[in-house]
């Protein structure tokens, strides 16, 4: 077990360690990037209590006698399971989490290690690449935009920048493209999304079909 131990101690993912009490034996330092606490605080405490996993329908997957600590009872695979946890600061994060079974003769000391990975952004863009679709589809059927952002106002070059983006083209594209400096392309688009109130570049695209903008 040791060895184990020491093989996820240095995982880029996040990785901790549960015994049959489900209380937290092991915590290495992605874990403490995704959540937001340090080993200090964790150890030795349930896993649920911290965790606070749900589901994509809002049901608690981390609870006392969780479906990993069933399916270890009943020695059977644990699946894989995406889920929303709960960070120190109160945020919300996706995770993608795998469990391990690892055995010991002494079965006081078996424990569950879990691997975390943070697929927050995966989960944000998807969502996002939905409500795409669904733009598009309406758009193609001919029927009125959920959001009319009326009183946004572009330039002629940003506009034509956000037609660029609309394609996929990166920066330095769009640049080729408009024969533009790759500077002066980032400023336009610095202007587009403040203009538009939004973070990224999908999102400014997704708010510019609703405005009518493309």
């Amino acid at each position: 077990m040791e060895r184990v131990i020491e093989l996820i101690r240095s995982a880029g993912d996040g990785a901790f360690a549960i015994d049959r009490l489900q209380r937290i034996v092991f915590w290495n330092d992605a874990c403490r990037e995704i959540f937001g606490y340090t080993a200090d605080e964790v150890l030795g405490k349930p896993c649920y209590d911290i965790i606070g996993g749900t589901a994509d329908d809002g049901c608690a997957v981390c609870r006392p006698d969780c479906p990993a600590m069933k399916a270890r009872a009943e020695q059977q695979a644990i699946r894989p399971r995406h889920m929303s946890v709960h960070h120190k600061d109160g945020s919300e994060r996706w995770t993608s989490v795998s469990t391990l079974q690892v055995p010991s003769s002494w079965s006081e000391l078996s424990v569950l290690v879990h691997l975390v990975r943070d697929i927050s952004t995966h989960k944000h863009i998807e969502a996002l690449v939905g409500e795409l679709t669904g733009d598009v589809a309406r758009l193609k059927a001919g029927a009125p935009s959920q959001d009319n952002s009326a009183g946004i106002e572009m330039t002629r070059r940003e506009r034509e920048i956000l037609q660029a983006m609309s394609t996929g083209k990166t920066s330095p594209e769009i640049a080729e493209h408009l024969n533009i400096s790759r500077a002066t392309v980032r400023n336009h688009i610095h202007n587009i999304l403040s203009k538009l109130g939004v973070r990224n570049r999908l999102e400014a695209v997704i708010l510019s079909l609703r405005a009518g903008l493309l």
